[in-house]
């Protein structure tokens, strides 16, 4: 969710600058594998978020904040 969400406030970003701004160590890791299909390469390294990323921001956005807490 960090990830996405760094996605969604900063757009297209490269895996070391998410890993550097979320403290996430694998964070390259979680957006090359994107799981879920939240995340796209859009070139070497740089990622942006999908509107399945978005619509997963939007439904969990109460739980994601109060983790937040």
């Amino acid at each position: 969710m960090r990830c996405a969400r760094h996605l969604s406030d900063h757009g297209p970003s490269k895996a070391y600058v998410i890993h550097q701004a979320t403290g996430i160590a694998r964070a390259r890791r979680i957006l090359y594998s994107d799981h879920y299909g939240w995340f796209e390469r859009v070139d070497r390294g740089i990622y942006r978020l999908t509107p399945a990323g978005e619509q997963a921001l939007e439904r969990f956005a109460g739980q994601f904040a109060e983790a937040a807490e």
